[in-house]
């Protein structure tokens, strides 16, 4: 067997002719496996390079001012120095990298608990908000529910009013309506200062050929203007004795205009020996304002929708669209929308 060699360039065993022998550790290295001095052939290297060249760990562990002149460079194939520099360097490193890895670890750990415990706190405070949130929010639901219910017992007792207010008024409007079952309204009467509505009262009675006594007028007077810029004349409000008379007198008028057989000769100013232009006089019931207004309005939709009559009996309002139709009641103005 031949004997083996140990080499601190590499890991060959065979014997070399090519050597070079570190002055200092005195470990042979393949001048292959290095860059030799002036990169020359190993035959034309001197006698004192060879004998005071040293290998690189040993140009590493000498002082550094004490550098080896010619630089010694290993070939990147075989970049290995000795078992014992590698394993030094190696031991060396990870020691640096463990020693890197445990303070960035504890840096980490140091900056992870700072962030939880701020972190932490923030969603502690959010919890404390969040839970204040749910308690307001839980009062403001329970105000909200109990108003509600408030509300619809308003709404209720509301509805119960104006239910009870609409026959209260409908009541109230009967009861004005039959406290003028003695009056009649005379309007368009020609006015004087020095009238006496009493004797123009008689002479329309005599008119229409009506049998007036004197004791059967208990009021008759002018009623006042709703807007002084209407230039009509004020009407004559009339109180009878009694619904009776009221009755007889209107019956009297209505028959008297049947009977004329023109227009013009209608009841007008000239049967109460006014002299000058003739002006149409019309007697009829006395209204409540309500009725008045209920009246007015089914005037102005008879036109629209071509309705022939329109009269007031026993202070309520009847229309009829032709003589053979059926009449209609018109309680109220919003009655008048359910006409075809």
């Amino acid at each position: 067997m031949s004997p083996t060699h140990k080499y601190g360039c590499c890991s060959s065993r065979a014997a070399a002719t090519e050597v070079l022998k570190c002055c200092e550790c005195k470990i042979p290295h393949h001048y292959g496996c290095i860059d030799g001095p002036g990169k020359k052939q190993f035959k034309d290297l001197s006698a004192d390079v060879k004998s005071s060249w040293i290998c690189p760990l040993c140009v590493v562990k000498r002082p550094k001012s004490d550098v080896y002149e010619h630089h010694v460079t290993l070939r990147k194939k075989d970049a290995v120095i000795t078992h014992t520099s590698l394993n030094d360097f190696r031991s060396m490193i990870r020691e640096e990298v463990s020693t890197l890895l445990d303070e960035f670890r504890a840096n980490i750990l140091r900056q992870f608990d700072l962030q939880s415990t701020e972190v932490l706190n923030r969603l502690s405070r959010v919890d404390d908000a969040l839970s204040n949130l749910q308690v307001k929010y839980e009062e403001v639901k329970k105000d909200l529910s109990d108003k509600t219910n408030i509300i619809t017992i308003l709404e209720s007792e509301n509805q119960d009013l104006k239910s009870t207010i609409m026959d209260l008024s409908s009541r109230l409007s009967r009861i004005d309506q039959y406290s003028r079952s003695s009056n009649i309204e005379i309007q368009c009467i020609p006015e004087f200062k020095s009238e006496n509505l009493n004797s123009t009262l008689k002479q329309l009675a005599n008119t229409i050929n009506y049998n007036l006594n004197e004791a059967d007028i208990h009021i008759c007077k002018r009623t006042s203007k709703l807007s002084k810029e209407n230039k009509r004349p004020r009407s004559v409000f009339v109180k009878f004795s009694c619904p009776r008379v009221r009755d007889e007198f209107l019956a009297a008028t209505i028959t008297f205009n049947k009977r004329v057989t023109s227009k013009a000769d209608k009841l007008n100013s000239s049967h109460l020996g006014i002299a000058g232009e003739r002006r149409p006089i019309y007697v009829c019931e006395h209204l409540t304002p309500a009725m008045k207004n209920v009246h007015a309005a089914a005037r102005a939709k008879a036109k629209d929708l071509n309705y022939k009559f329109v009269w007031v009996k026993g202070g309520n309002v009847y229309m009829r669209k032709t003589e053979s139709s059926e009449y209609k009641l018109i309680k109220s103005v919003e009655s008048l929308s359910l006409l075809e």
